[in-house]
């Protein structure tokens, strides 16, 4: 068995490639593109009020208050769950390690004892 089917895959994809850069466009003809179709498009703006602009601006405050509260009041609340997490730890765990220590000193002071 030959290099046949790979060979001829490499033969298609090279083929492909040099098909597709073929279709590239220059920079001029895509500026030219581009420039014909910049004058066909117009957009229509309205003319605002100061007074929908203020509101505007309003509201726009007010959202990014409350988004600020938000974020104060959960980081706020990670703050208090880590410091709960924290006294339990030094309240009750502590005893619990002081225990432990206890009772490895005791078999380690067995453990050189021996068994007699």
């Amino acid at each position: 068995m030959g290099w046949g089917g790979m060979a001829l895959y490499m033969k298609q994809t090279m083929r492909a490639n040099r098909n597709l850069l073929q279709k590239r466009k220059s920079y001029k003809e895509i500026r030219e593109i581009y420039n014909v179709n910049l004058g066909k498009t117009k957009i229509k703006s309205s003319e605002i009020s100061v007074e929908q602009l203020r509101d505007i601006r309003i509201k726009i405050k007010k959202q990014e208050r409350n988004k600020l509260v938000k974020q104060q009041l959960i980081l706020l609340s990670i703050l208090v769950v880590i410091a709960i997490l924290a006294f339990l730890f030094v309240t009750e765990l502590f005893p619990i390690l002081r225990d432990n220590v206890k009772q490895s000193n005791e078999l380690d002071e067995l453990l050189k004892k021996g068994p007699y």
